[in-house]
This record gives structure tokens, C-alpha cells and sequence, in this order.
């Protein structure tokens, strides 16, 4: 069953393409990096080298490029926050947290403040709150619990919140009737990150003289807001509850609705009151008697005197939350005409300076980085999103800063505020109303995800210009709370949109680490037959992120055939992982099952290469796959996604590959008949040779390496060589030393010359010194100072230069 290896039409791959990057024509389609076939494809890396002659240090770029190198689309200086979104990652779901695939395969995971997802059966499901038609009662669509609001509101009607096995309902003591009016619904947004169902909103009018009853459904909040239209002297609100499983216990004046374990369910949040001119008051008190076992009178009795001098209308803010949530986002603001004055329960957070009173306001937000973030990946970009209540022009710039010291939200006050660098991390000039309020945080999410002190930021006005800007805080609706953008992606593997040092060895190898994340990878060229139809070659790369690993070459080591095309099960795709620790996604484009139970896929590169990959299935799985060029080269993989061959379709010419078991090769083999045999002792490599075929038919081993290790640390490489065609006897020619640290490769160097390189990794894997010695003499000495999108090289003689 061939049926899916027909060529297909260049039209239909153009096609297929076209519909793969329509929404990216304006931004960067990053190219595959692949190095399989030696100087067939060698590696596309942009290199800088800081030293040339081992005392001078230069800033030249030098681009090593093979022009049979895969052609690729690549825009420099592309912002990568701008590079559109293809879809969400569901199964990396968090409570608060969104994670999405963007078209050049690297990553963006959206915070936001309140949870975003509701958990069923395991899995992260979409909170949505859109009200609908449910009999008597509007009620939510999916949420952790449903409530039911009447359609009419009398005495004698309850609104009902019902979650697992609890129950609350209540009816609002001696209310006059009221018709529900649900707010409009919202349409879905385009963008992924914008989840616009989170919220919704109805309203009760006339439910007490001069007061309207609100409910507003956030996330996994219920917030009830009593309007008051104007003063009425000694108000009393009196709600009658019935619970199902829960009683109302108190603690730290804070009530909460617990089971009969006493662990809390809901609990009632602390309330507040705010007039129209934004005076705030927390004077309002709760008073809760029980009239039978599950029975309750709720009374909420605000404070008269500020009533009495109030600005109409005041709210009144009570809010029920579904407890066992831990914020991701937190945020307020401290006022210095208020020094002992928490705003953490606001909607409203102020920035700015009052003349008038000289009184100076900053905003205070922190935020958690999430944990599957990890070490080995590299944060590209971190955006603050926030939203204006107004679009008022004015000559006021506010700055963002990195704190030094901590803070409690819930408590802290312009007295304990935390101090802040003096570095300005970005600014907002509100001359320029309709820019976006967006601040580029990438330095300090950096910083904080590599050492882990976060102690959030300060929002400062920059000087005493007459003006307070009004910011919604993570208490208004969805729409308008803060939500902080990460991008991410992987450090592994080289790659043709980075720029890498390299370190030239002869024999031992040669280094490239990266001028962006400070990651190693280190390729050492073991054989290379030349010839004009298809080279036969065998290097392999360690690579420090997988220092690890090892699947019998030693920890961190894979050889150029170690190509594999794996399914992604978070993104429902394939991808080839190659050796050097890159990942390229091919993305569906045509499908056939017209013959089940066979089914044939053709998919394209998603970094615009124009590779193709087919592949065939019987029942489901896997039996054949191929990943065809537009230079007409062919690799075929076998039902376990291992490349087997190698095929230049233009002159017929191949070279296989055949496994032991699992990922260990066991020959390579060109259409020549030329051969590298692979030996194991143990499961791990200790020699491969090189046997070429002689005119007779007869081999003779011309190279050979013999493999040394320390437990599973490759430590030696000892070098045979013998083109004699007189002798059969291998000689000796020089032995290649490696040493590592914690997975990583330290040293370097070959006994014919001792030339030897030295490497320093700090703590996060990333290089920090690199030294080159001969005989044990110093030759360069080189220190790299890393920070966000900026890598100074200084050598011994304090000459540096910064990419």
C-alpha cells in the first residue's frame, strides 16, 4: 500500500502552504535547522568567533552557509510577541493559566488573576458564565458550580448555588417584586486570549426603596452589589439562607460556608461601600444569627454616618467566591494621603500625583511564573497588559520598576510599601491615548525565572505633573483585569534565527554556544566519506540540556541519524525531533481514509521549508512514513518514527541505516557498499568503524574509534586510521579527552596538540567563561555576562564586545 508516496502537485503543496501562514504573512516563518548529512547539510549557524588567532578578539559576524542548505523565510528583528497564536495547548491547562502554540512553534502562556478553568474528571474545563434560559431561572453554562437566578424576584423566590453535594439558597427578606434584566451577551473573541464568557451580569431593580440588587458572575465569584440611589436613614439588608451540607462558621471576622470535615467552600469576602465620587468605606458591618439547623439570617448593615455625606449612588459590595483558589495575579495601589489605607478589594487602582493635596499614588502587581515553565526553556518575551477607565489625553508618563523588597497585598499601605530600583524597566506616556497600555516586563520575568527572587513591581508617576490615571484592578470585570503574556520556548538545538560563539577544536569537536540562551552544544565529526552522489559521515552532538540522557552514546550525546518523528499529544501533531534538540511541527493538510482500514496524511512544515512529511497508517497506527525536499532528498522512518534511509531521488543514491533495538545504530550503509559498524559492550558504545569496499568485494577497516566512559560519561575517544593499502594494521593517531559537571560538558582537547577548551556553566546550564589553553598555557580568556536579549563577551584584555 504505496497509495500516499504519488508525488503531489507543486500547486497543491503551494496551496497547502498559503493556508498554513495566511495569518503570518507579516511576521517571521523560522526555518528548520537540520544537520544530517555532513557537509551535505551543514549546519546554517551564524557564528561569531571572539577570538581568531587566540589573542585577538574580533566582532565580525562569520556565516558558516552551505548553499544546499534548506532554503527558509526569515525576518530579522521580528518582535516575538507579535507573531500570531495558532492554537491552545489544553492539556497544559492550570486553573489560572492558558497556554498557546504560536506559528513559529515557540510558546505564549497567559496569567490571569482569578481562575480561568474549572476541574471535571481530571481534565481543565472552559469557565463559561454566559446565562441561559433555563425554565424559571437564568442559570450558568459550565462552571464548578451552577446558580440559578429567578426570572422574577419576589419573597417568596431563592437564588440558588449548587456545587457537588452543596447547596446555598437565599431570599432577600421583605424585597418587592422585580423582573431579571440579563445584560447583553458578549460575542466570542477572535483573539484566544481574550475570554470574554468568563463574566456575566443581571439585575433586580426596585428591590428596596431606592436600592437596585446586582449579581455579576466572575469566574468563580459571585459578587452582589446593592445600589443605593439616595439616603435613607438606618439601613438594614436582611437575606434569609438555606444551606444544604454546609454550615456558616466565622474566623477572623470573615465567614465561610464549611462541610461537616470543616474545610471551606465559599466563603463571604470582605465587604466595602464606594459613592460616586470614589470614596471608600469598609465600615459596614455583617451580622449572621442561625434560626434553625440550616438556616440562617444574614444581615448587612452599613455604616450611617458615611451614608449621610456620601455622594449617590453608593455601592454596597458583598461577594460570595468558591473557596481553594490561590491567586496568580495580585495587585493594588497605595495612596500617601492614606498611609495605613489597603486598596487590595478595589476595581480601581490609582497612579498619579494630587497637587492639590501632594499626595503621590503607586500601583503594586505581582505575579507567579508558572512552574511548567522550566529551567531548560528560555522566556522570549513578558508583557503586563492593563486596561484605562478613561482615554483623556494628558501630559503624564507613569514608569515601571523592579522592587527589591516584598510585600503582602492583602495588607500592604503606602507606610510598608517595597522599595524599587531606580532603573525604569518601561514607561506609558498618556499624550498617546489610543497605544495599547501594555509594559515589555521581559527583563525582570527573566531574571526572576532564572533566580527565582520575585518580588513584583511599582508603577510610579514620573513627576509631579498634576494628574491621577484611573487602572481597573483584578476586581472588575474580565475584559479590563490584568493579565501578563509570557513567551517561551525551548533552549535546545541550533538554531538558524540565533547567532552562536564557536570554538573550533580540529578532532575534539567544535563548540557553539549561544549568544541568546548561553546553552552548549558540542559536535564532534567522527567519519566523512565524500563522494558526488550522497556522503557518508557520522558525528555526533552532546547537547547539555539532555546531559541526562542517554540512549548508548553517553549522557547528552545522539548521532547526526538520530532523527525521530514523534506525536504531540498536547498539540494533536507531529513533529521531528533531531539530534541537536530542535523540534520542527508539520501541520495537516490533506487526509485520505477512503480504503480503511489504511489512512494516508500529508502535512507541511510550519517553519516555511517546504518539507513534506506523508505518512501511512493501518488501524491507527503507524507503519511508514517519509519527508520529502525540495531539493528531492527522501527520508523514510519506520512504524517507530526512526529514520531508516536517506534517498537523493535526482541520481538514486541512498544510505541506511539499521537499529539494534531502541535508538542504538548498528551500521550505516551507502549505495556503494561502504559501512560504519557500530559496537556495544553493555549497552553503550565502544567502538565504531569505518569499511570501505575494495574492488574485489572485500572490506578493510581504514578508521576506527574506540570509546571510553566513566559509568555513562563519555571521558575518551581513541583515534586508528590506516590508508595503506600495503598494511592492515590501525595505528594509534590520538585520543580526544571530555570531562563534564552536573550533565555538562566542561572540557575539551585532543593529545596530538593539547588545545583545549574550557567551559564554565552557571547554575541554569547557562556558559559563563570560556577558556582556550595550549600546553597548559592561557591563550583566551573569555567572560559572558548574560541579560535579557543582550550577551557581552570580555576577554583578558577587558576588549568586549555585546550581541
Amino acid at each position: 500500500m504505496k497509495k500516499f508516496f504519488n508525488k503531489r502537485s507543486k500547486k497543491a503543496v503551494d496551496n497547502a502552504i498559503k493556508a498554513l501562514v495566511f495569518l503570518q504573512k507579516p511576521f517571521a516563518m523560522f526555518g528548520l535547522f537540520l544537520i544530517l548529512m555532513g557537509a551535505f547539510f551543514a549546519p546554517a549557524v551564524s557564528a561569531y568567533n571572539v577570538w581568531s588567532n587566540s589573542e585577538k578578539m574580533i566582532s565580525q559576524i562569520e556565516e558558516t552557509k552551505n548553499p544546499e542548505t534548506l532554503p527558509t523565510q526569515l525576518y530579522d528583528d521580528i518582535d516575538a510577541s507579535m507573531i500570531p497564536i495558532s492554537k491552545e495547548i489544553e492539556n497544559l491547562r492550570e486553573e489560572n493559566q492558558k497556554v498557546f502554540l504560536k506559528k513559529d512553534g515557540t510558546y505564549e502562556v497567559s496569567i490571569y488573576q482569578d481562575p480561568v478553568h474549572y476541574k471535571s474528571n481530571d481534565q481543565y474545563i472552559d469557565i463559561d458564565n454566559t446565562l441561559v434560559d433555563d425554565g424559571k431561572y437564568y442559570t450558568n453554562k459550565q462552571n464548578a458550580f451552577n446558580i440559578y437566578f429567578p426570572k422574577s424576584l419576589t419573597r417568596n423566590e431563592s437564588i440558588k448555588i449548587k456545587s457537588e453535594n452543596y447547596q446555598i439558597q437565599w431570599k432577600i427578606v421583605n424585597s418587592k417584586q422585580s423582573k431579571a434584566n440579563q445584560s447583553k451577551q458578549k460575542k466570542k473573541d477572535k483573539d484566544l486570549t481574550i475570554l470574554n464568557h468568563l463574566s456575566s451580569e443581571i439585575k433586580y431593580q426596585k428591590v428596596f426603596e431606592n436600592t437596585d440588587l446586582e449579581y455579576i458572575l466572575k469566574s468563580n465569584q459571585i459578587k452582589e452589589n446593592l445600589y443605593l440611589s439616595q439616603y435613607n436613614e438606618n439601613i438594614v439588608y436582611s437575606f434569609e439562607y438555606e444551606l444544604k451540607n454546609l454550615t456558616i462558621a466565622k474566623k477572623d471576622d470573615t465567614y465561610s460556608f464549611v462541610n461537616d470535615l470543616g474545610e471551606e467552600i465559599f466563603h463571604l469576602d470582605n465587604l466595602y461601600m464606594i459613592d460616586s465620587q470614589g470614596e471608600i468605606s469598609y465600615e459596614v458591618k455583617i451580622d449572621v444569627e442561625r434560626k434553625a439547623h440550616n438556616k440562617y439570617i444574614i444581615k448587612i448593615i452599613p455604616d450611617d454616618t458615611f451614608l449621610k455625606t456620601a455622594s449617590y449612588p453608593v455601592k454596597i459590595d458583598p461577594t460570595l467566591i468558591l473557596s481553594r483558589q490561590t491567586p496568580v495575579i495580585e495587585d493594588t495601589y497605595v495612596s500617601e494621603n492614606h498611609k495605613t489605607t489597603n486598596y487590595s478589594n478595589q476595581s480601581i487602582m490609582k497612579v498619579g500625583y494630587e497637587k492639590s493635596v501632594a499626595t503621590r499614588k503607586d500601583i503594586l502587581i505581582k505575579f507567579s511564573i508558572p512552574s511548567f515553565i522550566k529551567s531548560s526553556d528560555v522566556i522570549t518575551y513578558s508583557h503586563l497588559n492593563l486596561s484605562r477607565v478613561d482615554k483623556v489625553s494628558s501630559n503624564h508618563q507613569i514608569n515601571v520598576y523592579r522592587n527589591i523588597t516584598n510585600y503582602t497585598n492583602s495588607t500592604v499601605n503606602w507606610n510598608t510599601k517595597p522599595l524599587y530600583n531606580k532603573e525604569i524597566i518601561d514607561y506609558y506616556d498618556f499624550r498617546y491615548v489610543d497605544t495599547p497600555l501594555v509594559f515589555d516586563i521581559s527583563r525582570p520575568t527573566k531574571e526572576w525565572h532564572e533566580n527565582g527572587s520575585n518580588f513584583g513591581l511599582t508603577i510610579a508617576p514620573e513627576s509631579h505633573h498634576n494628574s491621577v490615571i484611573n487602572i481597573y484592578q483584578s476586581q472588575a470585570s474580565y475584559e479590563v483585569r490584568p493579565v501578563v503574556r509570557i513567551g517561551y520556548e525551548t533552549k535546545g538545538g541550533l538554531k538558524n534565527y540565533w547567532t552562536y560563539t564557536s570554538q573550533e577544536l580540529g578532532q575534539a569537536g567544535t563548540g557553539y554556544v549561544s549568544d541568546f540562551t548561553g546553552n552548549l552544544v558540542f559536535k564532534r565529526d567522527e567519519y566523512f566519506v565524500q563522494n558526488e552522489y550522497l556522503p557518508l559521515n557520522l558525528s555526533f552532538y552532546h547537547n547539555g540540556i539532555n546531559g541526562y540522557s542517554t540512549i548508548g552514546y553517553g549522557y547528552g550525546y545522539k548521532t547526526n541519524y538520530n532523527y525521530v518523528i514523534l506525536y504531540d499529544s498536547n498539540l494533536n501533531q507531529y513533529y521531528l525531533d533531531t539530534p541537536d534538540g530542535n523540534k520542527v511541527y508539520f501541520s495537516l493538510f490533506s487526509s485520505d481514509q477512503s480504503e480503511y482500514p489504511y489512512q494516508w496524511d500529508d502535512s507541511i512544515a510550519e517553519d516555511g521549508s517546504r518539507w513534506e512529511l506523508y505518512q501511512e497508517f493501518y488501524k491507527g497506527q503507524l507503519t511508514y512514513a517519509t519527508i520529502s525536499t525540495p531539493e528531492q532528498i527522501k527520508y523514510e522512518f519506520n512504524a517507530q518514527g526512526k529514520l531508516i534511509t536517506i534517498r537523493n531521488n535526482a541520481n538514486y543514491h541512498s544510505i541506511s541505516i539499521t537499529y539494534l533495538n531502541e535508538d542504538r545504530i548498528s551500521l550505516l550503509k551507502d549505495s556503494v557498499g561502504n559501512q560504519i559498524v557500530f559496537t556495544y559492550n553493555n549497552n553503550q558504545l565502544s567502538q565504531t568503524e569505518l569499511k570501505l569496499i575494495q574492488p574485489n568485494g572485500s572490506y578493510k577497516t581504514v578508521e576506527k574509534r574506540v570509546y571510553n566512559y566513566s559509568l555513562t560519561l563519555l571521558n575518551s575517544v581513541v583515534v586508528y586510521m590506516n590508508y595503506d593499502k600495503t598494511s592492515n594494521v590501525l595505528k594509534q593517531m590520538s585520543t580526544l579527552y571530555y570531562s563534564y559537571q552536573t550533565g555538562r560538558l566542561t572540557t575539551a582537547y585532543s593529545s596530538t596538540d593539547n588545545y583545549k577548551v574550557i567551559y564554565t556553566h552557571n547554575l541554569s546550564g547557562k556558559v559563563t567563561n570560556i577558556t582556550l589553553e595550549d600546553d597548559g598555557k592561557i591563550l583566551s580568556k573569555i567572560r559572558i555576562n548574560h541579560s535579557f536579549l543582550e550577551t557581552t563577551y570580555t576577554n583578558h584584555k577587558n576588549e568586549w564586545v555585546t550581541y
